[in-house]
């Protein structure tokens, strides 16, 4: 089943899960890297639901440019894309 993805629920101040990440070619200086069932929550703050649902998310990316710390994706494509656009911050009135 899906994993809870702790540095990136850190980063987004929500619960973030990715079913599943893969890449196509294991011998290829160009690996193509999957995501599917990627899911980012409203945080608590913002009430029920998901901010962003993805069912699959691709990039193809040079590994020359992943080691040398500056990766420049060669192709995206993502399929399945939701979200929330407007997330609104809850006060309490004075």
């Amino acid at each position: 089943g899906p994993r809870s993805q702790l540095p990136l629920s850190a980063e987004f101040y929500a619960p973030v899960t990715i079913g599943a990440l893969s890449q196509t070619s294991a011998f290829s200086f160009t690996p193509e890297i999957v995501v599917q069932d990627l899911r980012i929550a409203q945080p608590a703050w913002a009430g029920k639901g998901d901010f962003l649902k993805v069912t699959r998310a691709s990039a193809r990316l040079s590994i020359f440019d992943l080691l040398a710390g500056a990766p420049d994706p060669q192709s995206v494509s993502v399929t399945g894309l939701s979200s929330r656009r407007c997330r609104m911050m809850r006060t309490s009135s004075i």
